[in-house]
């Protein structure tokens, strides 16, 4: 078929309007229209202008579609103060609003572009390495119509985060997030070149550099930080409960809310309270007070100027029924506990019954170098009475030999071989103010009753018995002289 171009509209010899008989198509300014309706402008640029009745004639009214430039850059222009509408399949798609407000489902959008969807709201970036299925590319929405929001990267690479031109934040593939470096090495890592710190702060803390809560570091080396501005507490827990507490004071609790001391430990279980092992030679794991050169696992010491006595470890256990609760125990490879006392000082090691059966319980040997003393000054005693008939108690007396039953009583250290003594129960019969009941509890807190015998007040009985021993030998031996002169 033969192609015919009908000129439709001319100017003086110059025709505007071209139709193309063979492909229907219409030329504004070109005789070859390559669409249905091409607009041609060789010089300036080239648009379709709308206007009506209410919007104005002139080349600044209407709506205008086309290009802005002969280079080529696209235009859809309104000079009116009305919105821009877009739609598909007689229904409104999208909209820009007179205020620049873009709205993609919505024809009201409250923010420079609002999408909206009444299932799930997604912006889907995709490019030519992702592929363009729903499960390729880069997210950005809601993922519920509940309004869950949703940054996914559905591609095993990162996503970055930036400002000013620079990178701010980066999350990897793997899940880990860095802030200010690209490479984080664990689930969260913050870098800085001077001081890397997060801050929390809240309506009633306050937004400066001085308020809230830190953690990060302290200084370009490396100094940890853990930092409440605020004039409250800092808490530590686990399992819903919490473990420790720093008192805005200072004072650290560890079991307790309210602590009383620079350090308070409470154990609301059967369980110790603290629990310290120095396992470096020469080293120490506690020191409340550190100035000398051996090694010590806890040590305290009381400083103090005033009157009233002071305590550099203080133990106490208040057990529920007597013969429980330990106020210290100590264990050691050479001496399981060591006083030294100074010059000036009362004793190394001081122990107070308060109200006990005794003041001090040895499960074992005793050993030792000096002398004992007890105290017998004459200013201590009343109703002082001569000893009389020691050589009659003596007499009835049972020295033995005897092995102890060793075994047979848990962890009471009885002592093997060959021992010399008496029994408790017979001098019992003779001077009962010599025999001692005690209670041995042990490790099984399964406690016994046992009699003892006070030795030590033996020795004023055996010395009374050898001087009535002696008046008898001098009278035995008057009477000899006597008969001898006869």
């Amino acid at each position: 078929m033969k192609k015919t171009v009908l000129r439709l509209l001319f100017i003086g010899t110059f025709a505007l309007l071209y139709l193309s008989t063979f492909s229907q198509n219409v030329g504004i300014g070109t005789s070859t229209p390559n669409y249905d309706l091409q607009i041609h402008n060789s010089s300036i640029q080239s648009d379709l202008q709308f206007t009506s009745g209410g919007t104005g004639a002139t080349s600044v009214d209407g709506f205008i579609v086309g290009q802005n430039t002969p280079a080529g850059e696209a235009l859809i222009w309104n000079f009116e103060n009305k919105d821009i509408e877009f739609g598909t399949n007689g229904a409104e798609r999208m909209r820009i609003k007179a205020d620049g407000k873009i709205g993609i489902g919505i024809g009201s959008p409250n923010y420079n572009l609002q999408i909206h969807d009444s299932s799930i709201p997604v912006l889907q970036f995709t490019s030519g390495s992702t592929g363009t299925a729903s499960g390729d590319g880069f997210l950005v929405g809601q993922n519920t119509p509940a309004g869950e929001a949703l940054i996914w990267n559905f591609e095993n690479q990162d996503i970055e985060f930036g400002t000013n031109g620079a990178q701010r934040m980066r999350i990897k593939a793997d899940g880990k997030i860095g802030m200010g470096i690209s490479t984080p090495n664990y689930n969260l890592q913050i870098h800085d070149s001077s001081i890397p710190v997060l801050q929390f702060t809240s309506g009633s803390t306050g937004t400066t550099s001085g308020d809230g809560f830190l953690v990060g570091q302290n200084t370009p080396a490396g100094e940890a930080l853990i930092w409440n501005f605020e004039n409250q507490d800092i808490e530590f827990g686990t399992n819903g409960a919490q473990r420790m507490r720093i008192k805005a004071d200072g004072k650290i609790g560890i079991g307790t809310p309210s602590p009383s001391a620079t350090l308070h430990i409470e154990s609301a279980t059967n369980t110790s309270a603290l629990s310290t092992t120095s396992l470096a030679a020469g080293g120490y794991f506690l020191a409340s007070y550190y100035n000398e050169t051996a090694p010590a696992s806890i040590r305290g010491k009381y400083l103090g100027t005033g009157s009233n006595d002071g305590t550099g470890v203080f133990g106490s256990s208040n057990g529920a029924s007597g013969g429980y609760g330990i106020g210290g125990v100590f264990i050691g490879n050479w001496y399981g506990l060591v006083g030294a006392g100074t010059t000036g000082g009362g004793a190394g090691i001081y122990a107070d019954a308060g109200g006990a059966t005794n003041a001090i319980y040895i499960n074992g040997n005793i050993a030792g170098t000096g002398t004992n003393n007890y105290a017998s000054d004459l200013r201590l005693k009343k109703n002082i009475l001569p000893l009389t008939n020691a050589l009659g108690a003596i007499e009835k007396m049972n020295p033995a030999v005897y092995e102890f039953k060793v075994g047979d009583f848990g962890s009471m250290s009885l002592p093997e071989g060959k021992h010399f003594g008496l029994i408790a129960q017979d001098l019992q019969k003779i001077y009962p103010e010599l025999v001692v009941e005690n209670n041995f509890t042990g490790d099984s807190k399964e406690g016994f009753e046992y009699l003892g015998i006070n030795y030590t007040e033996l020795i004023p009985v055996l010395i009374k018995g050898m001087q009535e021993q002696q008046q008898i030998i001098e009278q035995l031996q008057k009477r000899i002289e006597t008969l001898e002169k006869k």
